[in-house]
Order: structure tokens, then sequence, then C-alpha cells
């Protein structure tokens, strides 16, 4: 399997939208937006003048297949958090998941020098929360009620993994590296 990020492209936005409106992938995700594609091409905008947030597109067998970013990138503090998801039901598996999740930590520790990288999910989303536990990531906080989505209220886990805690969990894993450089 070939898995590869690039930085995302005014031509990927339909695509990005169409993932981002799949109930599978939206009832994970702490907002509901307005969706179009207006909307979409303003939030391009925008992230394009942000410092701190980093966007890509996965890239599995050539195919685009979903989205990886970094977000509320402190480059005093060092810090970030971030997140992904992969549109394309039938390019989903555990390799890629590990793949993608260790890769950007090695870019995250090693590339930008960053000392504490954070995630956030639904309490729900137990498999994503299993998934970055078995990477080194640890529970730092629940957020009871955090999150309102169509007048319903959920939990927020807030997880972490510092640069030497992944530095001895790393070895623990074979997967295939991805470069997130520019």
């Amino acid at each position: 399997m070939g898995i590869s990020v690039r930085n995302m492209l005014q031509e990927d936005l339909e695509l990005i939208l169409k993932w981002r409106t799949d109930p599978d992938i939206t009832k994970y995700m702490k907002t509901d937006f307005e969706a179009t594609i207006a909307t979409q091409r303003k939030w391009y905008e925008r992230i394009q003048e942000d410092a701190s947030k980093k966007y890509w597109v996965i890239e599995i067998n050539d195919i685009p297949a979903g989205v990886v970013c970094l977000t509320d990138i402190d480059y005093d503090a060092k810090t970030c958090e971030w997140g992904y998801y992969v549109g394309e039901k039938s390019l989903r598996s555990f390799a890629a998941a590990i793949s993608i999740e260790c890769s950007l930590y090695d870019y995250v520790f090693e590339e930008m020098s960053f000392q504490e990288i954070f995630c956030e999910c639904l309490s729900f989303n137990t498999g994503v929360i299993k998934l970055h536990e078995y990477c080194g990531n640890h529970i730092n906080e629940i957020q009871k009620n955090a999150i309102l989505k169509k007048e319903a209220s959920y939990d927020l886990v807030i997880m972490s993994i510092n640069g030497e805690e992944w530095r001895k969990k790393r070895k623990d894993f074979s997967y295939d590296s991805i470069s997130f450089s520019p």
C-alpha cells in the first residue's frame, strides 16, 4: 500500500466537501457547518493565510482518500493539535491509520522539533481513542457535554503525547513512513 500526503489545493475542495458531509465522517467531527462550495472556498482562503494551520490531502495508492491537519500550531510553546479522516471507505485500514499517525508524530517531533501534540475525540469514537492510546497517547481530560451537535451534547476526550513519549513508543512500530515535508 502506497500512502502519501500532499498540500491541499483549491481543486480538492469539492471532494473534501463530499467527504466532510458524509454522515460516516460528520458524526465524529466536533462541528457541523453550512455545506456549500462557497463556504469551502472561504475556509480554504482563511487557512492559506493562517500560520497556525497546515492541511494535507492523504493519497492511498495515488487516489485522494482523506485529509490530515495540524491546527492550533504554537511555534513558541512548540505544541499543536491534529486530526484526520479517510473519506474513501474502501481505502480505510488499520495499516493506513498507523502510518498516518506515526508519520505525523515523526514530522512534529523530529522535523518541527515540537514538544507535544494534542488531539480531541468525541467520547463515543472509541475505536479512534483506542488507536491513539495504542500509539502512545494518554487521556488528559474528559470535558462533559462540551460539544453540542444537532441538539445533543457529547463528551470531549482530550489526549496528547510528547516527544519523549513518542521516541520511546516509536520503537514498537513498523509502518510505512510518510513525508510531510513541503
